[in-house]
């Protein structure tokens, strides 16, 4: 098996496929890379849309760690080590590494500095809509609904996501 035969998407495009088991084992092979450099404790999470087991997603495993950025440029270093890209700050926060094959986007890490309630929040959204299968099945709708309309512009139909992603986040803030 080759990881790109069940993850990968063109860049800028959008592609949607039905949960495929593979993505939980292709994450556990990806953080079992990762830890061996991690010279520190670190808290690894498989989190996004691959890792709500009822819905379909766009298939990218989104990997989510948390922990103490003690030197950026080793991160940086040992990250390109195992074929990732840096691609910057984002958020103001969140240190983003792509993995590509070709032209396909395969793997993204999103690292946190500790206690980043982002890095909590990333966890909740995929617990609840896990435990909650009215609300995952209607992210899903809106998620082909989007394909439907932006499957050539990943950031429009990422941006038009954001309210619902909002609303379930708020019911974090109430816990």
């Amino acid at each position: 098996m080759k990881d790109y035969d069940y993850i990968g998407v063109k860049r800028n495009e959008v592609r949607l496929l039905p949960h495929a088991k593979e993505w939980k084992k292709i994450y556990n092979k990806e953080a079992k890379k990762i830890k061996k450099f991690l010279a520190y404790d670190a808290e690894i999470e498989h989190v996004g849309s691959t890792a709500i087991t009822s819905i379909m997603a766009k298939p990218i495993i989104d990997i989510a760690i948390m922990l103490e950025i003690l030197d950026l440029e080793d991160i940086i270093h040992n990250f390109e080590s195992i074929n990732y890209e840096y691609r910057g700050i984002q958020d103001n926060s969140r240190y983003l590494f792509v993995k590509r094959y070709q032209e396909l986007s395969l793997l993204h890490v999103h690292i946190y500095p500790l206690d980043d309630i982002n890095f909590y929040k990333q966890i909740f959204f995929r617990d609840f809509l896990n435990n909650n299968q009215e609300v995952a099945k209607e992210y899903e709708n809106l998620k082909i609904e989007l394909y439907n309309k932006y499957k050539n512009d990943r950031v429009t139909y990422t941006n038009l996501k954001h309210d619902f992603i909002q609303q379930v986040l708020s019911k974090f803030n109430t816990l």
